[in-house]
């Protein structure tokens, strides 16, 4: 991984190798896992926490199954956002991560 041009408080990272895809997800996972945390402690929850936090857990299970060997093409076009679709094909066959 290397890091990336910052525009304003962004920055872009820029991963190589045939793995950068899980690696991607979960960086964006801990990204928003930390988002939803200093919301969560600084005040009340507002809606803005949870997309946080369903986001964060959307990436953690696109990490996975991209590790697995899904496609990037197969995640966004046959999964989506879809939280449902995603738990079950990674809880699938003899899949380790609902255990």
């Amino acid at each position: 991984m290397s890091l990336g041009r910052s525009r304003g408080n962004v920055i872009t990272f820029a991963f190589t190798g045939l793995d950068a895809l899980p690696d991607e997800f979960s960086l964006g996972a801990q990204i928003c896992l930390d988002g939803a945390e200093k919301l969560a402690t600084t005040s009340i929850p507002t809606p803005a926490t949870y997309i946080l936090a369903f986001h964060a857990m959307e990436l953690v299970l696109k990490a996975y199954l991209a590790k697995e060997g899904v496609s990037e093409r197969t995640l966004r076009k046959k999964y989506g956002h879809n939280l449902v679709k995603l738990y079950d094909k990674a809880c699938k066959g003899t899949s380790r991560f609902c255990e």
